[in-house]
């Protein structure tokens, strides 16, 4: 009697989760994007893989180009929204659990080319998540992300953070104190369930 109300539990619990299913990631009809070849049975987190996929089924189906692969994360050359990015796909036990987007400019900090990709990216991920949940910009110590600005060596953070049920999007524009270091801007998006283990 018990081992037939938890399989009518498990088919009720698999019959809701059926109703929230995705079949293409959200991110990429805003940034105006093709999915990745792929798309999982269950929510897309991210470029049609959903949080927990193998280091296996991501480097079959992804269709950016490879450039490295480590244990824990792979690497791409990419585009978003025409800008050359650096996509890469963090995995932690085998499983994938955070990927981001960095595109480091060229052209010294002063340009205002680093502004316009910033906002692009702003506008697009306002467009699908509303406003953000936290955005701001961190230039003193005592600031919310100091920790993050000291051990970049940054000067200025322009963040803007979205907070959605299964995944954090953060949205960066790091900017250095070292002329030589050329701005950043960092696109990333974790697993929720571990966006504060790492």
């Amino acid at each position: 009697m018990l081992l037939r109300r938890w399989l009518l539990l498990l088919l009720g619990v698999v019959v809701l989760c059926a109703g929230g299913i995705s079949t293409y990631p959200r991110w990429a009809r805003v940034l105006g994007l093709q999915p990745a070849g792929r798309v999982t049975s269950g929510p897309a987190d991210f470029r049609g893989f959903a949080w927990g996929e193998s280091l296996h089924a991501v480097k079959h189906h992804e269709t950016a180009e490879l450039f490295h692969q480590r244990d824990d994360a792979l690497l791409y050359r990419d585009l978003l929204e025409d800008v050359p990015v650096l996509l890469t796909f963090g995995f932690m036990a085998g499983q994938l659990r955070w990927a981001d987007y960095a595109c480091e400019s060229d052209t010294p900090a002063t340009h205002p080319q680093h502004r316009r990709i910033f906002e692009r990216f702003y506008q697009g991920l306002v467009q699908q998540y509303q406003a953000p949940n936290d955005a701001g910009v961190a230039t003193r110590d005592g600031d919310k992300l100091q920790t993050l600005r000291h051990s970049l060596g940054a000067t200025q953070i322009d963040y803007a953070l979205w907070y959605q049920e299964r995944t954090i999007v953060s949205l960066f524009l790091i900017r250095y104190e070292q002329p030589e270091k050329l701005p950043t801007i960092w696109l990333s998006y974790k697993d929720i369930a571990y966006a504060w283990s790492s």
